[in-house]
């Protein structure tokens, strides 16, 4: 039984790790949920209760910077909420269609063209609002991935201390 609770402990936080590049992963409520597996099963000892609440609290901050740091690179680069709502739609549909790379170019496209189509901007105030949506979005992935790097590291300290 131990055994496989380690196996699906190590499927949960590598599937988080990879879902904090890939938007149809949930990437740090993964991380935590495996974590939280082990905790349970092996003794909240073996990690900490406050090791335990710092990663709780930071896989809830983590699902906002995920939001905000997207929103934030589009409203940077002048994107009106039609330009958002495109860059949401056309991200997915991009992952859908082309997977990762269709994800960036998604991005782009539909807040270019939310903002040339709905929102009657002009091309170059478009495309800026593309690029930042896309700037935005990659900036949330990085910080995604080093806080799932982070909490995956601090959780191999704690259990091998």
């Amino acid at each position: 039984m131990e055994i496989g609770i380690l196996f699906l402990v190590v499927i949960l936080v590598l599937l988080g790790l990879i879902g904090t590049v890939l938007p149809a992963l949930p990437g740090i409520g993964l991380i935590f949920g495996g974590i939280l597996l082990y905790a349970f099963y092996f003794g909240i000892d073996t990690i900490g209760l406050s090791v335990l609440i710092i990663f709780g609290i930071v896989t809830v901050f983590s699902f906002a910077i995920d939001y905000l740091a997207s929103a934030y690179g589009a409203k940077r680069y002048g994107a009106s909420k039609w330009g958002s709502v495109g860059a949401v739609l056309g991200g997915l549909l991009g992952f859908i269609i082309l997977n990762f790379p269709g994800l960036l170019f998604g991005i782009f496209a539909g807040a270019v063209a939310g903002e040339m189509l709905i929102a009657k901007k002009d091309t170059r105030l478009s495309l800026r609002a593309g690029i930042g949506s896309m700037l935005g979005f990659l900036a949330g992935t990085v910080i995604q991935f080093i806080i799932g790097l982070a909490m995956i590291i601090v959780f191999i300290i704690q259990i091998w201390s």
